[in-house]
């Protein structure tokens, strides 16, 4: 049974709850991945324990370090709207930063030096206000050569990257941009560059291209019989 505990703890404490401890360094890093609708979470290991709570605008982490050495935590935290109000680091009012080329959310930075005692406890205290941080919409279906139309919402549009090659013709400014899907058929992703609020951050576009037009069976057959319909994955209409 070792190797699949060692997996699933793995995937829990450092994926889920992201803890990432490098005591050579005499650092810790906490990079929590709760899903977005979680207001509280708790974990408890021989080596630290930590809780998360979310109340309004209010979230507030809080690691107790179990090392035999004291560490300073470097917590990495997911925005949950357009502005900070304030961050406080056990009970004072303290700086942070914005993470550099964050990809899906925007993410903060705050780090809490060791302490003078091993063992003692770091809390950070964060205060949202602004908006809700805007999610690109568009069709997710497309066909080569079609115009393929991202609307970013409050978020200012700034530049796109694109690792497949898969949109070729792109112009946009303001609020979204416009291109178009190469011959390449299949799934891509491409990464739109986004401004809103106190924040800038990556946001991951996925899309489908199809051929234009696709024969595709149908799930209840007939004995003696075919049937099939024909999509259309253009934006033009057949007659």
């Amino acid at each position: 049974f070792a190797d699949p505990t060692a997996m699933m703890s793995r995937a829990i404490i450092e994926g889920l709850f992201g803890v990432r401890p490098d005591l050579l360094a005499g650092q810790v890093t906490w990079a929590p991945e709760f899903p977005a609708g979680w207001d509280h979470a708790a974990l408890t290991h021989p080596d630290f324990s930590l809780s998360f709570v979310r109340k309004g605008d209010v979230d507030t982490y809080d690691m107790e370090p179990h090392f035999a050495k004291a560490v300073g935590v470097r917590f990495v935290l997911p925005a949950k709207s357009d502005h900070i109000a304030a961050v406080t680091v056990n009970g004072q009012a303290a700086p942070w930063k914005a993470v550099a080329d964050a990809v899906g959310l925007p993410e903060i930075e705050v780090d809490v030096p060791a302490p003078a005692g091993a063992g003692a406890k770091a809390e950070v205290s964060v205060t949202w206000g602004g908006n809700p941080l805007s999610v690109p919409t568009y069709n997710a279906v497309d066909d080569p050569g079609n115009l393929l139309v991202v609307d970013t919402g409050a978020a200012r549009y700034m530049g796109m990257r694109d690792p497949q090659t898969s949109v070729t013709g792109t112009s946009g400014a303001g609020n979204g941009f416009v291109t178009s899907a190469t011959d390449e058929l299949g799934w891509h992703t491409i990464f739109v560059h986004l401004r809103q609020g106190d924040f800038a951050w990556w946001s991951p576009v996925d899309c489908e291209t199809r051929p234009a037009m696709e024969i595709v069976s149908v799930d209840s057959q007939e004995k003696d019989s075919l049937k099939f319909q024909i999509r259309n994955n253009s934006w033009q209409r057949l007659d």
